[in-house]
């Protein structure tokens, strides 16, 4: 006997299955199909955070690690493919990967069946090839048009300099700017400490540490060795005003004038 998997979801937590779940259960009955199981989520058409048909993917031998079992039912019902689906070329995929294990997939409402062997299947599988393709020269088409917009205003794409992911929290949300004593009071410690280390101990990345040093005129080891290696003075990294760095909204509106001097610590 054909065991069908039936899939249900909505969008909020405050709405219902009952409805989807008593058609999915008649229409696997008026087939004579068992009901292997009954999968069901709460979540936008675009949350990525969906366990039951997480689980439900599984239980077809398609697992998220790569792992290909037997499937434990034959086809999957669905009212329609958004229930499952979060986009057009994610709907491909998902058929795709059931193909390859003989699982079926209907969507009542829609007419769309990819369980029995009739003409419209081969047409479906096209159609849907089709727009997913659509649907990827479309994003590409609209990543593109953002990087040109970003050019001709003059945007970089990246975090700008002087807001690391890390650092000396400020109210516990904003960031700090690393000053070049906290700089030079790492390498009081560490003379020898190696660039990928001194970031980790200021608790920036690499590249957020090349601006820096280069903001403070590449500040010497103890022993007076450049602390910038010859494969980083190659980075385009720029010089950039101190202002810039430690006023703004970026560090809650506070400013900071920090004076360099030689042997400072």
């Amino acid at each position: 006997m054909t065991r069908a998997a039936l899939y249900a979801r909505v969008s909020t937590k405050e709405q219902d299955t009952t409805g989807q779940k008593l058609r999915l259960i008649e229409y696997a009955r008026m087939q004579g199909w068992e009901v292997f199981g009954y999968y069901e989520d709460h979540a936008s058409g675009k949350d990525d955070s969906r366990p039951d048909l997480d689980r439900m993917m599984a239980d077809a031998g398609i697992h998220k690690d790569g792992r290909r079992t037997r499937p434990k039912f034959d086809v999957i019902l669905v009212t329609k493919l958004d229930r499952m689906m979060r986009s057009l070329v994610n709907m491909e995929s998902i058929i795709l990967e059931l193909e390859s294990q003989r699982v079926g997939l209907i969507a009542f409402d829609q007419g769309i069946d990819t369980f029995n062997e009739d003409p419209s299947r081969k047409m479906v599988r096209r159609i849907i090839s089709a727009t997913a393709d659509w649907e990827r020269e479309m994003i590409v088409s609209r990543v593109k048009e953002g990087v040109e917009k970003a050019k001709r205003v003059g945007t970089k794409s990246g975090r700008p300099f002087g807001r690391p992911r890390r650092g000396t929290e400020v109210k516990g949300k904003r960031k700090r700017p690393i000053t070049e004593a906290q700089i030079r009071a790492v390498l009081a410690e560490e003379p020898d400490i190696p660039v990928r280390r001194l970031a980790e101990r200021l608790g920036v990345p690499r590249s957020t540490l090349y601006g820096y040093l280069d903001l403070y005129g590449g500040v010497d080891k103890l022993r007076g060795a450049p602390l910038i290696n010859k494969q980083a003075e190659k980075r385009d990294v720029g010089k950039l005003q101190l202002s810039d760095t430690c006023e703004g909204a970026a560090f809650e509106g506070e400013s900071a004038n920090i004076e360099l001097r030689d042997g400072d610590s």
